[in-house]
């Protein structure tokens, strides 16, 4: 579904009010919180940090953390050759995010990425895709920085295909969200766009008690799940 650019200016805001709310971000407890689950999750891709070393990886839309999914990893010097995080919010970071290096952040979008063609091993999208301008360009700009056979990781809140008659109803209540997704949806755009999926995982969204609320038990009943797919760059 194409939205407008008022409508994506309204998402945009609507995450910088969320994330202002986490500010100022404290390191030590990201390294604490963070890094076991975010190596967990990678490893159950079969993306392992020893084969990080001399790579480039980019992460589109790293949030607060900063290259959420591994930054952790980095604080201890792994020699990863380059990891760059470009966000639209990026203005938010520099004041809690070490730079060395081989770490760049940068401001920008997912579907204008400022790089040469097939110059990364690895990219990182993690729950983006639904909050962008135009997904379908992101994901050809991903297809054209990644390296041939390069990996692309990407996940999605997905929904049951039962209500998507309603998901420009959705777009207009769920404001920091102005795209929703099967995962029908989701696999379709990735493999139309020259990826072929190697693995494929789905979770229910979990929340906390203390943090749940009417949009919570939407989504619960709703059938919401984390779909997280491991994908290869293969010629179109």
């Amino acid at each position: 579904m194409k939205i407008s650019r008022i409508r994506y200016k309204k998402a945009q805001v609507a995450e910088l009010k969320h994330y202002s709310k986490f500010l100022p971000v404290d390191i030590e407890t990201i390294k604490k919180e963070i890094q076991p689950y975010q190596q967990k999750f990678m490893e159950n891709f079969g993306i392992f940090l020893r084969d990080l070393k001399g790579k480039n990886v980019l992460e589109i839309g790293p949030a607060l953390t900063g290259t959420a999914y591994i930054d952790a990893w980095l604080f201890d010097n792994i020699s990863i050759k380059n990891i760059v995080g470009i966000d639209p919010l990026m203005f938010l970071h520099p004041r809690h995010i070490p730079i060395n290096n081989n770490k760049h952040y940068i401001l920008g979008m997912g579907e204008n990425l400022p790089f040469h063609s097939e110059i990364f091993d690895l990219i990182i999208c993690i729950n983006v895709l639904d909050h962008m301008f135009l997904p379908s360009k992101a994901l050809n700009e991903m297809y054209r920085c990644l390296k041939n056979y390069g990996t692309l990781l990407i996940s999605v809140n997905c929904f049951n295909p039962l209500f998507k008659p309603l998901f420009p109803l959705f777009s207009l209540l769920d404001r920091p969200h102005p795209h929703h997704f099967t995962k029908e949806d989701l696999l379709g755009m990735i493999q139309k766009h020259g990826f072929q999926i190697q693995k494929i995982y789905e979770e229910p969204r979990k929340y906390k008690e203390k943090n749940k609320n009417i949009k919570r038990y939407i989504a619960n009943y709703l059938g919401v799940k984390h779909v997280i797919i491991r994908a290869k760059k293969v010629s179109r």
